[in-house]
């Protein structure tokens, strides 16, 4: 009875939802109104970008073919701020000598624009870019869907792990930073924080996660200590681009950034280090009963295994996340030693190095420590696991 009482109540709601998106999409749009001139002035001096729907937008070419420059006339409808459901006309201009170009414009899409007055006083805006706020949201519900399906509870828990470590940079990290606290001591405490958190959500309290725990922050602090070191060696500012230079002119410590940036995107390839070979050994030590010497040994022979793969996993992702500069450096070899010496390109190079180097110490830290805990001999599962 009560089951058949739910399956109503489940039909009637999805009905109700039916109806209320059918009535939603039949129901006449107003029609978008012009900007007020005065309004609009308050807008463009405040500076904020607005979101909009273009309404119709029309395409011609300055050169003999489409080789030439680009521009797009476009109309757009305001769905933010102050102006919503207002009408304002903008301009795209794609120069063909520079290959500057723009995915296409179609009607309905969904845009970002930059409030401004033309030549002749009227109102206008610039393009500034596409809102892809929905298709982001459907690849990480996508992922999140997937891991929970194939995963299981374990891929859950790595979800929570996931969602844990996304507000201690959010919650705890950016805030301290910006309220002027060091970027180095707000990393550090951020790091310990989440790994803690992390190694508890997924393998619970037990030797596997106190082992895990130590070896991942000694292969960190062994990282942090000799970006430290190389900072001041090669003479690093921290002032590799011009989000850098935005900062610092906010009073930010960019050298503390940097080191944080890389003490962060060094902890997951720790973490993952550190949690598989904790695991192969808590496996040995129950199935066969190994432990002392003969753990640490058969620890550093798996880890020099995992220790391959992941030193190249994580120096992958940085040249992924620095093509353009090593596109740039196979240009012109000649000029080798000026190139790879700019800020950019030499702090990129560290944080790989450092990183690395991190991975590597995390193997024997991981070994020793698991072979100290596990001392005596058994077949049996370890009661703290």
């Amino acid at each position: 009875m009560i089951r058949k009482s739910l399956k109503n109540v489940f039909f009637a709601g999805a009905m109700a939802l039916c109806i209320f998106a059918l009535l939603a999409g039949c129901a006449e749009r107003a029609e978008p109104g012009v900007p007020d001139p005065v309004k609009w002035a308050q807008i463009v001096e405040s500076g904020q970008i607005l979101n909009a729907r273009v309404l119709s937008f029309e395409v011609s070419y300055s050169g003999e073919n489409e080789s030439g420059d680009k521009t797009t006339l476009f109309t757009a409808e305001i769905t933010s701020g102050e102006a919503k459901g207002t009408k304002v006309s903008g301009r795209i201009v794609e120069l063909g000598h520079l290959n500057y170009k723009v995915a296409p414009l179609r009607v309905g899409s969904r845009i970002f624009v930059r409030p401004d007055i033309g030549e002749d006083g009227m109102p206008m805006c610039g393009f500034e870019d596409y809102d892809r706020t929905w298709g982001l949201i459907f690849i990480v519900v996508l992922f999140a869907v997937i891991l929970c399906i194939i995963g299981g509870m374990k891929g859950f828990r790595s979800l929570v792990a996931l969602i844990v470590t996304c507000l201690g940079l959010a919650l705890i990290f950016i805030p301290m930073v910006r309220a002027g606290q060091s970027p180095v001591g707000a990393s550090l405490l951020v790091c310990t924080l989440v790994t803690i958190a992390t190694l508890l959500i997924i393998g619970g309290v037990g030797v596997k996660t106190i082992s895990s725990l130590l070896g991942i922050m000694t292969g960190v602090f062994t990282a942090g200590v000799l970006v430290a070191i190389m900072q001041s060696v090669m003479r690093l500012t921290g002032l590799i681009d011009e989000h850098a230079q935005m900062l610092s002119v906010e009073g930010l410590d960019m050298n503390g950034l940097m080191f944080a940036a890389i003490l962060i995107g060094a902890l997951g390839a720790a973490m993952d280090v550190a949690v598989s070979l904790s695991s192969a050994l808590e496996e040995l030590n129950i199935k066969t009963g190994m432990n002392g010497l003969e753990l640490v040994r058969s620890g550093m022979k798996i880890g020099r295994d995992m220790m391959g793969t992941m030193t190249n996993t994580l120096v992958l992702a940085y040249v992924g996340g620095s093509l353009h500069l090593v596109m740039l450096l196979a240009t012109d070899l000649r000029q080798f030693g000026y190139i790879i010496s700019w800020e950019l390109l030499a702090t990129e190079i560290l944080r790989a190095i450092a990183g690395s180097i991190g991975l590597i110490v995390i193997v024997p830290a991981t070994s020793v420590i698991s072979a100290l805990l596990y001392r005596r001999k058994s077949g049996v599962s370890n009661p703290f696991s």
